[in-house]
């Protein structure tokens, strides 16, 4: 649950970051690299409930990925979180 809200926060602050190009979000590079390395974990994570029989833990690992996934979806990185 602490990571979760870890998460939530550094997502605010990301999403408060203006580059100063008309508003147009910047993201730092390694950030968005341990954002994709957690997706995959999340999605891992995910997949293994799922094979085990334990749905709702895998749903719970899903919308976590989904998250990541929307913070980053229309952005040059988007492609990295599908």
């Amino acid at each position: 649950m602490k990571k979760l809200l870890f998460i939530g926060a550094l997502l605010c602050v990301l999403c408060s970051c203006g580059s100063g190009n008309g508003g147009a979000k910047k993201y730092d590079e390694d950030v968005v690299k341990e954002d994709r390395t957690e997706y995959k974990e999340y999605v891992k994570l995910a997949l293994e409930q799922e094979m085990y029989g334990d749905k709702d833990r895998a749903v719970k690992y899903y919308e976590a990925a989904l998250e990541l996934e929307k913070v980053y979806s229309g952005t040059e990185y988007a492609h990295w979180f599908n």
